[in-house]
């Protein structure tokens, strides 16, 4: 017997009792296994019934039955093993799953140890130990759809094999997604042996993490700010890459940042660079973070100026500007000039003016 309950026993004679009955003494060699003192058997007949109430055990044990009645006995062996375990499957984020990283868990009551295996419709899809009381396997991404999980505990001397089931609703598959703020760079017009830095946000998009193995830089007076670049986003997750232009001549410079990922819209992403080399006395560089937490999503920005003491701002991007820095060179010596910023969303809608920033020329 497996844990507690109840079993129906029976004492047999050889042949039928006399006209008063026969009471024939019973005895448990445990108390696990609780038997009446006694049972009679009718007269004529040859068998009677009685119950052995059969308790929780900690361990596996034999406990043994005897009858007995002036000189004859009998004995009966009762295996008694540990309660039957109970084992439940339930997933992460179910009934919804996303992506990669699904983890099923099963639990299992006290006492068994080893290893559940868990499968998914033909086949396994892996083996985790039993820590504690319950065994967590993490699979890789998912095709989407409904998948039946069943985790089974096979069983040992003392227990019984156990299965348990769960549906696990996978919505999207796992995409690594690698989304770029700006298709092209324009550094516009440079003085010369001037360094100007742009900022390209790269940002995880996708519902699985998108590995950004380089990006590398080419074209006259063109590079990267730091060393070599590579990062591993998590969804939700971004970088900044600095984009840098140093011209050494007058004149316009093409070049071309090339990102290499395992992103789904495609593993190669060139972004067009320019720039023009000038022979300027001085201009303003601007540069901003952008802003955190925004609900709104944010295309871009415009950078406006205006003559200190003027009332009007003129708007200096022809468009809106997906960077987070901004060259002026159409500056005038011996003026100041006041500056701010307005960030925008993907519906032309501008945000509250930045602080403003007063730069005097000399």
């Amino acid at each position: 017997m497996h844990g507690p309950g109840t079993a129906d026993c029976t004492v047999s004679l050889t042949g039928a009792a006399g006209s008063g009955g026969l009471s024939v003494s019973l005895l448990s060699s445990s108390a696990d296994v609780a038997i009446p003192a006694s049972v009679t058997v009718p007269a004529t007949a040859d068998t009677a019934a009685f119950k052995a109430t059969v308790s929780a055990v900690a361990a596996a044990q034999t406990v043994t039955l005897t009858a007995s009645a002036g000189s004859a006995s009998a004995s009966f062996a009762l295996q008694l093993n540990l309660d039957a375990p109970t084992l439940t499957v339930a997933t992460s984020g179910s009934p919804s799953l996303y992506g990669s990283g699904v983890t099923f868990t099963a639990t299992i009551s006290s006492g068994p140890t080893g290893t559940v295996t868990f499968y998914d419709g033909s086949g396994s899809i892996g083996v985790a130990a039993i820590v504690g009381t319950s065994a967590a396997l993490t699979t890789a991404a998912l095709a989407a759809g409904s998948h039946a999980i069943t985790a089974t505990w096979p069983g040992n001397s003392s227990y019984p094999a156990v299965t348990s089931s769960a549906i696990a609703q996978v919505v999207n598959p796992a995409t690594p997604t690698l989304s770029i703020n700006a298709g092209s760079v324009s550094f516009g017009q440079v003085p010369l042996n001037l360094l100007v830095t742009q900022t390209v946000t790269l940002a995880s998009t996708g519902s699985a993490p998108v590995t950004v193995s380089s990006a590398a830089v080419t074209g006259t007076g063109f590079s990267l700010a730091g060393a070599a670049f590579s990062a591993i986003l998590s969804p939700g997750q971004t970088a900044n890459l600095g984009v840098q232009f140093d011209p050494a001549s007058v004149g316009t410079a093409d070049g071309q940042l090339t990102i290499v990922s395992n992103s789904s819209g495609g593993v190669t992403v060139a972004v067009p660079l320019s720039g023009t080399g000038a022979v300027i006395d001085y201009a303003v560089e601007l540069t901003w973070d952008a802003p955190e937490g925004s609900a709104d999503p944010i295309a871009g920005y415009n950078v406006y100026r205006s003559m200190a003491g003027a009332s009007e701002y003129q708007l200096l991007n022809p468009s809106v500007d997906a960077l987070t820095a901004y060259l002026d060179s159409s500056i005038q010596p011996g003026q100041t000039y006041v500056y701010l910023i307005e960030s925008v969303d993907s519906s032309g809608i501008e945000s509250a003016p930045s602080a403003l920033v007063a730069v005097t020329v000399p």
